[in-house]
């Protein structure tokens, strides 16, 4: 559905909520724009963003809501698990893939940001490579193609992870919860070029 700018009414509501549980007044509905989009794994949660355009720069700040209750993207993972306590989280062949691409872009670790690559083009490093390099990317990249696992009641990801400047076959373990684990990772490559991501 692609993100839906809300109206003025709605951003009002938003806005008080978020106020009313964080006790900060970071938004002013005039001044503010809010927008939300549906995922794929949730059936009672919607995806919010809220810019306030009064602030130089104007920054922006996301939410996972059900019109009542708002979660705060804070960078860590006991967050997206509390909300799927709450949020009927629903993993299955098709949107087990969505799920763990926004985890791994909501979630932050210590050793820096993780990406879940699903097509090489998107790989700004690609264009310092030389033919050989490149050849060899092209040919070990793998999509991320999903399993389920009934004797783990578990999904296994098969899929390319690029974390500090290095690309990794890896295996991660999703459970229905909603639980993320990895499994085994092999290099495939070092870049060395720093994190540069399109996506």
């Amino acid at each position: 559905m692609g993100w839906q700018k809300l109206d003025r009414d709605k951003t009002k509501q938003v806005i008080a909520k978020v106020m009313d549980q964080s006790n900060t007044v970071l938004f002013n509905p005039l001044t503010s724009e809010a927008e939300c989009q549906s995922l794929p794994f949730y059936r009672s949660m919607l995806h919010y963003r809220i810019t306030n355009y009064a602030s130089l720069p104007s920054f922006r700040m996301e939410y996972l809501g059900d019109g009542d209750s708002f979660f705060l993207f804070d960078g860590l993972a006991d967050t997206i698990y509390k909300v799927n306590e709450r949020a009927s989280l629903s993993l299955k062949m098709d949107s087990v893939v969505p799920y763990l691409r926004f985890f791994l872009q909501n979630v932050n670790v210590e050793e820096g940001e993780v990406f879940l690559v699903e097509d090489t083009a998107k790989l700004e490093f690609m264009e310092s490579l030389d033919f050989a390099q490149k050849e060899h990317i092209e040919q070990n990249f793998k999509k991320p193609t999903a399993t389920y696992e009934p004797t783990l009641s578990a999904f296994i990801i098969n899929c390319t992870l690029y974390f500090m400047g290095v690309l990794m076959h890896t295996s991660v373990r999703v459970d229905m919860d909603g639980v993320v684990s990895i499994l085994d990772q092999t290099m495939l490559m070092q870049a060395g070029l720093g994190l540069n991501i399109h996506g």
